[in-house]
């Protein structure tokens, strides 16, 4: 069969590589000018890169590392080195330490020991839970209301700022796609040398048939197959994967093509969140090495400073400094909306009230603002019921971290199993 790939992110790339083994043609359609999705890396120069979206592998991810393995890619993997202690700031007290943060003058718990305890022993029951993996048992709970009755502050202190600046508010994640997260970080992690796209090229470099730049405006049904209409050109596939955010496909998907799945999966109603971060990189040393989170969360998730030899997300030239700042999810949309001057200009303002020796914005030669309109998944409660349901029958079949979990190891696994629902040619 010759099978159309909608997306060259982890998953397009994926399905297609698995296609090409199993005996299909593949032909891969991609809208950006670059391969890779959220894995994309941006280049400053030799030694200079930002991972802009994904910024780390890990052990938990086994279907990655194994792919990595056959592709020859995985002396690419080094231990990750990139942020400092990450710090609480509470109404301009700090608290900082692994797990249960403590006031940097008192030593004073923000979770007091009652509530430590019984956080203990419920990360204990996650002993044995398959990392990355997903349940339903407690699908039908918000994470919110799951964490509730073991500890209200652990819920505010330990994982609101955890995973709400980049996910989405505890009350809107499924608790299980917290327990499997939770499973997850017990892990090793890794950087990618040369940047997190450079396996994905790798991968795309074994493809006969990749195009950028071409983005698809229709997908209809065409007989017993589907025509691909892209850059105002219709052709005929066999069928297709579509590896995008439901958000973006929804616009080109026609869904009379199945609307059993469309129905069963609540295809149009996924949500992502985006991503609005400014990366800063300039010659000489930090004077300090900072990781500070506001709680509350205003405008800013968090605002990392430091020098390039204490790690970096991707990589910096020695002798550099380098700053992330990064926007809370909340206000993602208002900063999506701004030109990039502006945006950087509100960002690094922001930042300045958590690290007020941060240098002027002229003064930093590399300035690059990161826009992800569909950065992240919302996996709301019910979500992982509807998935353990989806059947992938083609001719269309889809795939996306949406699918599985909110990662470079959800894309992958998905684009496996996209591939798999056709068969061998």
């Amino acid at each position: 069969m010759h099978i159309a790939i909608i997306g060259a992110g982890a998953a397009g790339l994926t399905a297609a590589h698995r296609l090409t083994q199993a005996g299909h043609r593949v032909s891969v359609f991609e809208a950006e000018a670059h391969l890779g999705g959220r894995t994309h890396s941006e280049h400053f120069g030799p030694g200079h890169h930002l991972d802009t979206g994904a910024g780390w592998l890990t052990s938990a991810y086994t279907r990655t590392l194994g792919l990595l393995d056959e592709l020859g890619e995985r002396e690419r993997l080094h231990p990750l080195h990139a942020s400092a202690p990450s710090e609480l700031v509470i109404g301009g007290d700090s608290y900082s330490g692994a797990g249960m943060p403590r006031a940097a003058n008192t030593g004073t718990a923000l979770v007091p020991p009652e509530d430590s305890d019984a956080l203990r022993q419920w990360l204990k029951s996650l002993a044995g839970y398959p990392p990355l993996g997903f349940r339903t048992d407690f699908d039908h709970q918000s994470a919110e209301e799951h964490l509730g009755p073991v500890s209200p502050s652990a819920a505010r202190y330990v994982f609101g700022p955890m995973f709400e600046g980049l996910f989405a508010p505890l009350r809107d994640q499924s608790a299980e796609f917290l327990r499997s997260w939770i499973a997850a970080a017990r892990v090793t992690y890794w950087q990618v040398e040369g940047g997190m796209d450079a396996p994905w090229m790798a991968l795309a470099a074994r493809l006969n048939d990749v195009r950028l730049n071409t983005r698809v405006t229709q997908l209809r049904a065409s007989g017993r197959g589907i025509e691909v209409v892209a850059n105002g050109s219709g052709r005929r596939f066999d069928g297709a994967v579509v590896a995008m955010p439901p958000p973006l496909a929804t616009r080109f998907v026609d869904r009379s093509l199945d609307p059993r799945w469309f129905a069963a999966l609540a295809y149009e109603s996924v949500r992502y969140v985006g991503q609005c971060r400014l990366y800063l990189a300039m010659t000489g040393e930090a004077p300090t090495a900072i990781h500070r989170r506001p709680l509350p969360m205003g405008l800013l998730a968090s605002v990392e400073w430091q020098s390039a030899k204490e790690g970096s997300w991707g990589a910096c030239p020695a002798g550099w400094q380098w700053a992330l700042i990064c926007a809370n999810e909340a206000h993602n949309a208002e900063l999506l909306a701004l030109p990039a001057g502006q945006l950087a200009q509100r960002l690094w303002a922001a930042a300045r009230e958590l690290a007020p020796g941060l240098p002027e914005l002229r003064a930093w030669p590399v300035h690059h603002v990161v826009r992800w309109e569909h950065a992240v998944p919302t996996i709301r409660p019910g979500h992982f019921r509807r998935m353990a349901a989806y059947n992938r029958q083609p001719p269309v079949v889809f795939a996306g971290d949406w699918t599985h979990q909110a990662c470079v190891e959800g894309a992958v696994r998905s684009g496996e199993a996209a591939a798999t629902a056709f068969g061998l040619a």
